[in-house]
Protein backbone atom coordinates (compact mmCIF):
# COMPACT_ATOMS: atom_id res chain seq x y z
CA UNK A 1 0.00 0.00 0.00
CA UNK A 2 2.96 2.18 0.88
CA UNK A 3 4.37 2.19 -2.81
CA UNK A 4 1.02 3.66 -4.24
CA UNK A 5 1.85 6.60 -2.54
CA UNK A 6 4.82 7.04 -5.00
CA UNK A 7 2.75 5.96 -8.12
CA UNK A 8 0.83 9.00 -6.92
CA UNK A 9 2.97 11.53 -7.13
CA UNK A 10 5.17 10.39 -9.64
CA UNK A 11 1.93 9.67 -12.41
CA UNK A 12 -1.25 10.73 -11.09
CA UNK A 13 -0.17 14.26 -10.05
CA UNK A 14 1.54 15.52 -13.23
CA UNK A 15 -2.16 14.72 -14.23
CA UNK A 16 -2.81 17.78 -12.40
CA UNK A 17 -1.20 20.26 -13.42
CA UNK A 18 2.39 19.46 -10.84
CA UNK A 19 5.52 20.94 -12.47
CA UNK A 20 8.57 19.02 -12.06
CA UNK A 21 11.23 21.19 -10.40
CA UNK A 22 14.58 19.55 -8.45
CA UNK A 23 14.16 20.82 -5.23
CA UNK A 24 10.98 19.19 -4.16
CA UNK A 25 11.30 15.93 -6.07
CA UNK A 26 14.81 15.97 -4.22
CA UNK A 27 13.44 16.44 -0.90
CA UNK A 28 10.50 13.94 -1.68
CA UNK A 29 13.00 11.23 -2.73
CA UNK A 30 14.59 11.63 0.64
CA UNK A 31 11.67 11.07 2.57
CA UNK A 32 10.65 8.38 0.70
CA UNK A 33 14.05 6.58 0.44
CA UNK A 34 14.33 6.54 4.58
CA UNK A 35 11.03 5.89 4.86
CA UNK A 36 11.38 2.59 3.09
CA UNK A 37 14.34 1.44 4.17
CA UNK A 38 12.97 1.88 7.48
CA UNK A 39 9.67 -0.13 6.88
CA UNK A 40 11.94 -2.63 5.64
CA UNK A 41 14.14 -2.76 8.65
CA UNK A 42 11.69 -2.95 10.85
CA UNK A 43 10.56 -6.33 10.33
CA UNK A 44 13.85 -7.77 9.86
CA UNK A 45 14.62 -6.28 13.51
CA UNK A 46 11.61 -7.87 14.96
CA UNK A 47 12.48 -11.11 13.29
CA UNK A 48 16.19 -11.06 14.63
CA UNK A 49 14.03 -10.68 18.37
CA UNK A 50 13.10 -14.02 18.22
CA UNK A 51 16.79 -15.23 18.25
CA UNK A 52 17.37 -14.12 21.71
CA UNK A 53 14.18 -14.65 22.99
CA UNK A 54 14.85 -18.42 21.70
CA UNK A 55 17.98 -18.16 23.93
CA UNK A 56 16.14 -16.78 26.95
CA UNK A 57 13.69 -19.70 27.01
CA UNK A 58 16.91 -22.07 27.27
CA UNK A 59 19.42 -20.28 29.23
CA UNK A 60 18.43 -17.39 31.98
CA UNK A 61 20.98 -14.57 30.82
CA UNK A 62 21.41 -10.94 31.25
CA UNK A 63 22.26 -10.50 27.64
CA UNK A 64 19.64 -12.45 26.18
CA UNK A 65 17.05 -10.64 28.78
CA UNK A 66 18.80 -7.56 27.46
CA UNK A 67 18.69 -8.43 23.74
CA UNK A 68 14.68 -9.42 24.18
CA UNK A 69 13.61 -5.68 25.45
CA UNK A 70 16.79 -3.90 22.96
CA UNK A 71 15.87 -5.85 19.57
CA UNK A 72 11.68 -5.29 19.87
CA UNK A 73 13.24 -1.09 20.89
CA UNK A 74 14.78 -1.29 18.08
CA UNK A 75 12.09 -2.09 15.68
CA UNK A 76 9.97 0.58 17.05
CA UNK A 77 12.62 3.06 16.79
CA UNK A 78 12.84 2.50 12.90
CA UNK A 79 8.94 2.51 12.60
CA UNK A 80 8.97 5.63 14.40
CA UNK A 81 11.60 7.22 11.66
CA UNK A 82 9.25 5.67 9.18
CA UNK A 83 5.83 7.34 10.74
CA UNK A 84 8.24 10.87 10.43
CA UNK A 85 8.89 10.74 6.78
CA UNK A 86 5.60 9.53 5.99
CA UNK A 87 4.50 12.85 7.43
CA UNK A 88 7.23 14.42 5.68
CA UNK A 89 6.30 13.04 2.31
CA UNK A 90 2.40 14.08 3.29
CA UNK A 91 4.07 17.96 4.35
CA UNK A 92 5.49 18.15 0.55
CA UNK A 93 2.23 16.65 -1.49
CA UNK A 94 -0.33 18.74 0.53
CA UNK A 95 1.99 22.02 1.26
CA UNK A 96 5.32 22.30 -0.73
CA UNK A 97 3.39 20.55 -4.63
CA UNK A 98 0.85 23.06 -4.43
CA UNK A 99 4.06 26.00 -5.23
CA UNK A 100 4.54 23.67 -8.27
CA UNK A 101 0.99 23.94 -10.01
CA UNK A 102 -0.55 21.09 -8.14
CA UNK A 103 -4.62 21.25 -8.41
CA UNK A 104 -6.73 20.31 -5.68
CA UNK A 105 -9.28 17.63 -7.18
CA UNK A 106 -11.30 15.37 -5.21
CA UNK A 107 -10.21 12.59 -7.62
CA UNK A 108 -6.46 12.12 -6.71
CA UNK A 109 -6.66 13.71 -3.38
CA UNK A 110 -9.66 10.75 -1.87
CA UNK A 111 -6.99 8.08 -3.16
CA UNK A 112 -3.93 10.04 -1.87
CA UNK A 113 -5.93 10.27 1.57
CA UNK A 114 -7.04 6.83 1.70
CA UNK A 115 -3.60 5.52 1.35
CA UNK A 116 -1.68 7.80 3.47
CA UNK A 117 -3.92 7.54 6.34
CA UNK A 118 -4.29 3.94 5.91
CA UNK A 119 -0.23 3.41 6.17
CA UNK A 120 0.12 5.64 9.17
CA UNK A 121 -2.95 3.65 11.20
CA UNK A 122 -1.08 0.85 9.84
CA UNK A 123 2.88 2.16 10.93
CA UNK A 124 1.48 2.84 14.16
CA UNK A 125 0.08 -0.29 15.11
CA UNK A 126 3.26 -1.73 14.21
CA UNK A 127 4.95 0.91 16.06
CA UNK A 128 3.36 0.02 19.78
CA UNK A 129 3.16 -3.64 19.22
CA UNK A 130 7.12 -4.54 19.67
CA UNK A 131 6.85 -1.32 22.28
CA UNK A 132 4.25 -3.38 24.41
CA UNK A 133 6.37 -6.37 24.05
CA UNK A 134 9.51 -4.94 25.26
CA UNK A 135 7.99 -3.61 28.02
CA UNK A 136 6.01 -7.02 28.81
CA UNK A 137 9.30 -8.49 28.67
CA UNK A 138 11.45 -6.33 31.04
CA UNK A 139 8.91 -6.03 33.35
CA UNK A 140 8.26 -10.02 33.07
CA UNK A 141 12.26 -10.92 33.55
CA UNK A 142 12.88 -8.37 36.06
CA UNK A 143 14.37 -10.10 38.85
Amino acid sequence: MYMQIDNIVNVDLYRYGLQFNAYWIAEYWISYRIATISLLCAPISMALSLIPYHVFSRENTVASRWSCIIFPLISSSFLAISLYYIMQIDHIVNVTLYQYGLQLSQEWTSKYLFITRSTLAMTEISFIVPFIMALITWKITRD
